[in-house]
Order: C-alpha cells, then sequence, then structure tokens
C-alpha cells in the first residue's frame, strides 16, 4: 500500500466506503469536506480504512501514526519529531498535486500522459463558437466563460493544477469550459434562477437554451445549427464520464518544497513563544503541530498555489487516478450506472410471464431479447424505487455468490432490464411438481435450489415459490423475481431460516420452495445430507468483506433512508437501522445455518422409519454381501441378542 502509484485506487476504495457514506447531503451526494478530509487521511496514511468517525485533528491523527509505527503512549513525546515527519514526507515532500478531469480524458491520459489539452480538435471547435458568439454579442450576453479556454487555443498550452484539494469541486463536471457555456445559457434564456442543468446532465434544457439564445439574438440558421452540433457531440460523448481526480506526485513538477519545513516550524514558533503554552500528556505539543500542518497544507499560497499551469509532460506511470463519483448526487451516479450497451435496446411488445408485474419483451440490434420491468408501484403510474434498488441488489449478490448462475439487472428506462434467459420447460416444471408432492427431484435442481437458498436467505426474499425459478436450456436453476427483498425483514417471522412463514399467502400465493425441501428432511421423507450443498455458497458470502457487502446493499439502504415526506433527504437513522439489519444476517450466516442443519437432521433421525431386517437379510449381510451393511447388521444381532431374543441355531447356517 505504500506505492504512490496506487493512491488512486485507495482513495477510490475509502470514497466508495461505509464511513463516508453516512456522510451525505440531502440529494445524496457525499458532503465535499468529508471528502476532502478523507482524501487527506488517504494521502497522509497510504490507507483506505477510513476510521470509524473519522476526525483528521492532530490528535487523532496522531494515534493513527503511532499505532502504525509502534509508538507507544510512553514514547510519543520522544519521538514526536518522528511522527510529525511522517506527516510532512507524505503530504508534502511526497505528496501530489491535483488535476481533475471526466473519465472520458481520463482513459487517453493513462495511455499518453498529461500534457495540456487532450484533443485539440476541441481547441478548434471552442474558437469556432467563439467565432459565432461573437458576430452577435453586443455586451448583453455572457461570453467571458471561456476564458479558460482561450489560454490554451493561444499557445499556451498546458495543463492545470492546485496543490491543494479546494479546486476539486471547481472542476468536478469538466471540461470546464462546457460547464461556464451551459451556465451562461440557462442564465440568459431561463428565468426561473437554476444554472444546474450540466451538473444534472439535464442536456434537453441546454439544447432547448441554444434555440433560445438563437431566437433572441436573431442567429442564421447555419450558425444555430453549427453550435447545437458542436455542443451536442460534446454532452453525448460526456454523457456517460464520471470525474476523476488525477494525483501527481510534486517531485515531477519539480517543485521547490525546501524552505517549507522551516517555514512550519517557524509558524509553531508563532503560537508557542516562551514556554507560555504547556503540553500536557493529554494536550501534547505534537497534536498541535501537526493541527497547524494541516491548516497550513489548505493554505494554497504556501504549497505551490491553485490553477497553475504546467506545460510539462507528465508520464503515465507517474499518474494515478482516483473515482470522484460518489461526490455526485444519487439521481447522477444512477444515470452513470446506466451502461452504454443497453443504449440500442428497444421495447418491443408486452408480454406475460407466471405471475409477475408488468414485463415487456425488448431487443437489441443484434435481436438479442431482453425483459425490461418498469419500476412501478403496480396498477399505478408511481414510481417505485424499492423495486429497483431490491432487483439491483439481489444480482449483485447472486454475482457474488455463483457469477454462473446470476442474472445480471440493470436500470433502464426508470425500471430494470435483463437478458431473457431460454427456459428448459420440462425441467421448469419439475419445481412445481415436487411442491406438489412428486418424491424427488433432480439432484442437480437440488443442488441449484441450495444455492440460492443462501442468496434469498441474506436477501430475507421470501417469494421464493417454484413460479420464480426457471432452469435454462443450459440445464442452470436460476432464481428471478427478487424485487420483494429485505421487504419482511426485521419480522419476527422473518427469523426462521426454514421459510417455514409463507408471508404472501394473504395473495394467494404458495410458500417458498424451501420450506417444502427443509420440511420433507424434517419429516425423515428426505435426506439431510442435501443440505450441506450450500456450504460452499455460505462460506463464498462469509468472505465477501463487509466494507464490500456494504456498497452492495448500498443502493436499498439508501432507498429505505429516504422519508417520503421530505423531498428525498436522507433518513441516517433509518439506514443505520436497515444497514444493521441485514449487514447482521451475513454476519451470522454461518452459525444460523450450522444450527439449522443441526435441526433438521435431529428431526430427521427421529422421523425416519426404523429399517427391519428379515432372518434371511441378517445371514446374507454377515456374509459379505455388502460389507458396510455386514456392521449394521451385526449391530441388530447384538441389540437382539442383549433383549435376549436371540436363541442359537435361530440363523440356520445349514439351511443358508
Amino acid at each position: 500500500m505504500e506505492e504512490t502509484n496506487e493512491i488512486g485506487k485507495i482513495i477510490t476504495k475509502a470514497l466508495n466506503g461505509e464511513v463516508l457514506n453516512r456522510h451525505r447531503s440531502w440529494d445524496g451526494s457525499l458532503i465535499y469536506d468529508y471528502a476532502k478530509t478523507a482524501i487527506l487521511y488517504c494521502i497522509i496514511m497510504r490507507d483506505s480504512q477510513i476510521p470509524e468517525n473519522f476526525n483528521i485533528t492532530g490528535k487523532n491523527l496522531c494515534k493513527k501514526i503511532a499505532e502504525k509505527l509502534d509508538i507507544d503512549e510512553e514514547s510519543l513525546d520522544e519521538r514526536q519529531e518522528e511522527i510529525f515527519n511522517y506527516v510532512y514526507n507524505n503530504l508534502i515532500k511526497n505528496g501530489f498535486v491535483f488535476h481533475v478531469t471526466n473519465s472520458v480524458f481520463a482513459e487517453k491520459i493513462k495511455e499518453e500522459g498529461l500534457h495540456g489539452l487532450v484533443d485539440t480538435n476541441m481547441a478548434l471547435d471552442i474558437s469556432e463558437i467563439m467565432g459565432i458568439m461573437e458576430k452577435y454579442d453586443d455586451g448583453r450576453f455572457i461570453i467571458n466563460a471561456f476564458t479558460f479556454s482561450i489560454n490554451d487555443i493561444n499557445g499556451k498550452t498546458g495543463f492545470y493544477y492546485a496543490s491543494n484539494l479546494n479546486e476539486m469541486t471547481k472542476y468536478l463536471y469538466s471540461p470546464e469550459w462546457l460547464k461556464q457555456f451551459c451556465k451562461g445559457i440557462e442564465m440568459s434564456c431561463f428565468k426561473d434562477g437554476k444554472v444546474d442543468a450540466y451538473e444534472r446532465k439535464d442536456y434537453n434544457r441546454i439544447m432547448q437554451g441554444i434555440q433560445l439564445l438563437a431566437n433572441k439574438y436573431k442567429f442564421s440558421e447555419q450558425d444555430v445549427n453549427r453550435i447545437t452540433s458542436i455542443i451536442n457531440k460534446y454532452l453525448k460523448m460526456l454523457e456517460k464520464s464520471k470525474p476523476v481526480l488525477i494525483l501527481i506526485p510534486r517531485d515531477t513538477l519539480g517543485l521547490d518544497d525546501s524552505g517549507l519545513k522551516e517555514y512550519y516550524e517557524d509558524m509553531l514558533s508563532d503560537y508557542i513563544e516562551d514556554g507560555e503554552m504547556i503540553f500536557d500528556k493529554n494536550n501534547r505539543k505534537i497534536y498541535f503541530m501537526i493541527d497547524t500542518l494541516l491548516k497550513c497544507y489548505n493554505l494554497s499560497f504556501l504549497v505551490g498555489g491553485h490553477d497553475k499551469q504546467c506545460k510539462s509532460t507528465i508520464k503515465p506511470i507517474d499518474l494515478s487516478f482516483a473515482d470522484l463519483s460518489q461526490l455526485l448526487p444519487e439521481e447522477i451516479r444512477e444515470k452513470l450506472s446506466k451502461t452504454d450497451e443497453m443504449q440500442d435496446v428497444e421495447i418491443s411488445q408486452r408480454i406475460y410471464l407466471g405471475g409477475t408485474g408488468e414485463m415487456y419483451l425488448c431487443h437489441d440490434a443484434n435481436q438479442k431479447e431482453y425483459l425490461y420491468k418498469p419500476g412501478l408501484v403496480r396498477r399505478t403510474q408511481i414510481k417505485d424505487s424499492y423495486k429497483i434498488a431490491s432487483q439491483i441488489v439481489a444480482s449483485e449478490l447472486q454475482k457474488k455468490i455463483d457469477p454462473q448462475s446470476a442474472i445480471s439487472v440493470k436500470h433502464f428506462k426508470d425500471g430494470t432490464i435483463q437478458e431473457r434467459i431460454p427456459i428448459n420447460v420440462e425441467q421448469t416444471r419439475k419445481l412445481m411438481d415436487f411442491q406438489d408432492g412428486m418424491e424427488e427431484l433432480d439432484l442437480e435442481l437440488i443442488k441449484g435450489l441450495m444455492r440460492e437458498y443462501v442468496t434469498d436467505y441474506l436477501l430475507c426474499n421470501y417469494d421464493s415459490h417454484p413460479k420464480n425459478f426457471i432452469v435454462g436450456t443450459d440445464g442452470i436453476l436460476r432464481g428471478v423475481d427478487k424485487e420483494q427483498s429485505f421487504k419482511y425483514i426485521g419480522q419476527e417471522e422473518s427469523g426462521d431460516p426454514t421459510f417455514s412463514y409463507n408471508f404472501n399467502a394473504k395473495y394467494g400465493e404458495r410458500p417458498s420452495i424451501y420450506s417444502t425441501i427443509f420440511a420433507r428432511i424434517a419429516q425423515g421423507k428426505m435426506s439431510p445430507d442435501v443440505l450441506e450443498y450450500m456450504n460452499e455458497y455460505v462460506e463464498k458470502a462469509m468472505q465477501i468483506p463487509n466494507e464490500e457487502y456494504l456498497e452492495i446493499i448500498r443502493p436499498y439502504c439508501m432507498c429505505f433512508s429516504k422519508r417520503q415526506d421530505s423531498d428525498g433527504i436522507i433518513d441516517f437513522d433509518r439506514y443505520n437501522y436497515i444497514r444493521d439489519l441485514i449487514l447482521s444476517r451475513k454476519e451470522n450466516l454461518e452459525k444460523t445455518m450450522q444450527t439449522m442443519k443441526a435441526e433438521l437432521r435431529e428431526k430427521y433421525n427421529k422421523a425416519k422409519p426404523q429399517q427391519k431386517y428379515t432372518l434371511k437379510d441378517l445371514v446374507s449381510l454377515t456374509r459379505g454381501v455388502d460389507p458396510e451393511k455386514r456392521v449394521e447388521a451385526f449391530g441388530v444381532v447384538e441389540e437382539l441378542e442383549q433383549n435376549h431374543e436371540s436363541k442359537e441355531g435361530d440363523i440356520g447356517e445349514d439351511k443358508y
């Protein structure tokens, strides 16, 4: 974790962690001050594990550094310079400056390095737009928003960087020129005071604004078409882009930091004069030193300024990249999660499969089939966020438990879409027959059900009746329609791992197929050995780190935590409540399964019919027909003798 070129991965992991997820504003965006503090922590510690209730004050940071350097409490004063140097070296001497772009340009930078304009064609496009705007400008609308880009056009090619993180949000929606252009359009053409269409990716509003501007200032048809074409090109290109923080090692820029350490020490002396400030064991000087260093770091004029331009080329190997998507509002992150591969999918017709709700058949350009389910409350046009979130979470968990059988579910047109699986009707029908009384089920189907049971238990998905399973033409059993995931979690009956309570009986729905399996075992009609087929998947689930698991369930927790009467404001008490319930189910999974298996095996042993042996069976078994059964037979004979029910000659060796 010490390699500086890994720092971007470290920061990305931290920003996606559960600790920071608690620090979100009303729109679901990560609060900037917390994000900045977390990034500083990652850089100093070279570690993605943000501490619980983290606070980057000198005192808390010192304790973490002391722990990392194996410095005990009693040695803290003696080794305070070592701690100070650790912060100074990681933050300043071996620290970074920052450049923010988007994923579209970042991919090229990863290949070619950072050297000013990524795309010289962009400069030509900007110049052309400026030329058109100037033809009609009489000082009544803003064009100076393009100053940032003109510098590059006029031969001052270079990239801009900041030595502190205060400039990070300025370029969160890069490129800056396009952001400023769209803001200027809104200011000039709309009276509602909103200037964030570009940030919200509301591109229809931007294109409408361009048309209004053209009408207002009587642009020629040729000019308005040209501006529309250029802007539309970039909007389409950036529609799926994410903000990316590029970290550039300070030493690659040749920055002179030689006097900074002395400056910090001088600053300390301004606060500590002639021993007037006394530091005891609970108020150490080192805490104050680190606080001062952090304070100085955020003063941009001390560490190289902000918005500085560099004309050097930084090689790809020297750069590190962090994903800043978590700083965006939830609405935007949802849009970004809709993958490009779904863009050419068209809805063909409504179809009816089993007892599922509204569903449509879709095709892509290659005639590949998909199933689209609107995220709506049944028989209404009211958006049901739970339906979307629960299915996305279920899909991601399936991928962790068993990627081969997982059904990939994605956002699509305010609903979800998934690939249509060709079904083996005969094999799928057996699941219904089994619940209706058919004595045996193919072993592969039993194995598949035990795998799906682990997932459905974690999801607390009681809507697991036979109609919500399919067997593909590839022979793989898959669980589908998991939109009821977590619906009943927290209710007393959901604590029973055998799924014996049918929550959906009130809707006339069948009980879970798992309850049928477990009931047959308890009745002695099915071997408890089938329970062992779940072991592999229990182990896989337990191996998922909690931090990663919390990231998987986050969409549902966010949906659950929004109070319906508060315009989407997050209620963190509700968030923590549902998060802890879901996580607890996973953390206790192995113990719960072991207890359930032991109880079912005990019930099976009590309920199974005792095997009866005839005299002929005993003789045959003892003569080695089956070595394993011979032992069993001897046990029976011994029991007979103990009960005085055996007499000499009963076995009748002369006859057999």
